[in-house]
């Protein structure tokens, strides 16, 4: 008799138990899957195709004279760094003369945020813009994780 009511006891509890487990792990994996889609849909938002980099630009020099309006010809030196490392990526500081470009109008010799970010600067402003990198170098990084520095 105790020895029935003690089998029926742990099967009772291996019952509630095995129940318990696989709760606990299916509602973990549920867990694990509702982080990882809302962390693709933060970075599917964070990173679409048609996102604004203008609004992540700061001058950290005040220029003098008249500011760049679209159509100008400008001479300008930049420099590229990644924002989680520091690496520099591309710089026009080691040239003597400094590439010349037009405001606005893009002809595939730099990325496209340069031509985009002249405008409204004076000269003798430094300033600094935030650019995703699939915008400025998308096959040197396919991953989205990291955010591209420019100083101009």
């Amino acid at each position: 008799m105790k020895k029935q009511l003690l089998n029926n006891l742990n099967k009772i509890l291996f019952i509630s138990l095995n129940s318990y487990f696989l709760k606990l792990l299916f509602s973990k994996n549920t867990y694990i899957y509702y982080l990882q889609e809302k962390k693709n849909s933060y970075l599917e938002k964070k990173y679409r195709p048609d996102t604004p980099y203008k609004k992540t630009e700061r001058d950290l020099i005040d220029g003098v004279y008249d500011t760049v309006e679209e159509g100008d010809t400008v001479y300008i030196h930049y420099q590229g760094k990644t924002t989680n490392d520091f690496r520099i990526i591309e710089s026009t500081f080691k040239s003597i003369i400094p590439p010349k470009i037009i405001a606005g109008h893009y002809d595939q010799k730099h990325i496209k945020a340069i031509y985009e970010m002249v405008i409204g600067m004076k000269k003798n402003t430094r300033r600094e813009c935030i650019i995703p990198p699939y915008l400025a170098h998308p096959n040197h990084f396919p991953t989205q994780h990291a955010l591209i520095n420019y100083y101009f």
